[in-house]
């Protein structure tokens, strides 16, 4: 969902919270529980929005209703097919909070609570896909909480997936490191299995060899990274200049000169020790 624009979004819904002052004393603010517990999410953005029309508002998303805030509800796409079930419930204070069934393929990227005057609604907007939603409501002035009329818990349609695990680089096999150590292969490195193949690929260095890992970003004029932290590739130990950025991480191996290093880039998702896929190797 990173094609959502929180700053479009509260452009065209949000109403100035500085007319608020049309509510009077009936409530002051949209609140949430924050930090949440373990699997419910704290919204990103909060604003007090025009929900009336629901989720379809929200920059064309969709989803259901659960009249009164409590209950449950399945949202369907235009095809009838079921893309979540929500529920919701209330606490002993009138807080709502709300979770999407774990076997729901998608997950929610916005809820509206309604309950303000004028058909006003809580709109609570999550950058990352939600699970579930703790201690929202309308907080009022004087302390209390106003009744909830209904909550919409809606989609965008889309799937945040996960990112992939970061991988390791497979052991180098006992006889290669051997040979390199004694050596048998002759030079500092070697290469196992097919270059451009991840889940085949071996890098081995000799013994005593010293892997500098690096961010492979591309920036120019950028001030040097700070001491202890990772720097980037192009700060690396090469006298001749900065290497080229790799868009497609491969094995990628020159020479720079006679101080012996070799700038490496490992096949995603493989790193160097779990940590970046990029490094220097000193010899």
């Amino acid at each position: 969902m990173n094609d959502k624009s929180n700053v479009k979004l509260i452009l065209r819904m949000a109403i100035a919270f500085l007319a608020m002052g049309g509510l009077g004393n009936a409530w002051a603010e949209c609140v949430q529980q924050s930090p949440a517990s373990a699997g419910y999410s704290v919204a990103d953005t909060v604003a007090v929005v025009d929900g009336t029309t629901g989720c379809a508002a929200i920059n064309g998303q969709v989803g259901c209703r659960i009249t009164n805030g409590v209950g449950t509800c399945t949202a369907k796409d235009v095809l009838g097919n079921n893309l979540f079930t929500a529920y919701s419930n209330t606490d002993s204070t009138g807080r709502i909070t709300w979770t999407v069934d774990p076997s729901s393929r998608f997950k929610a990227d916005s809820a509206l609570l309604g309950g303000g005057q004028s058909g006003n609604a809580c709109g609570f907007f999550y950058k990352n896909d939600a699970s579930g939603g703790q201690g929202l409501a309308f907080a009022k002035s004087n302390g209390g909480i106003s009744n909830v009329t209904y909550l919409d818990v809606c989609t965008n349609l889309k799937v945040d997936e996960p990112p992939p695990a970061p991988k390791l680089l497979p052991t180098c096999p006992a006889d290669v490191q051997a040979a390199l150590d004694e050596g048998t292969i002759p030079g500092d490195y070697a290469i196992v299995g097919t270059i451009t193949d991840s889940d085949s690929a071996t890098f081995c260095v000799k013994s005593g060899v010293q892997i500098k890992t690096c961010i492979n970003e591309e920036g120019k004029n950028l001030p040097p990274t700070a001491p202890g932290k990772t720097p980037r590739c192009s700060e690396g130990p090469n006298s001749l200049g900065s290497p080229p950025f790799k868009r497609n991480l491969t094995f990628s191996m020159s020479k720079t000169g006679d101080s012996s290093q070799i700038f490496v880039c490992l096949p995603p998702t493989y790193t160097f020790a779990g940590n970046q896929s990029c490094a220097w190797v000193t010899y």
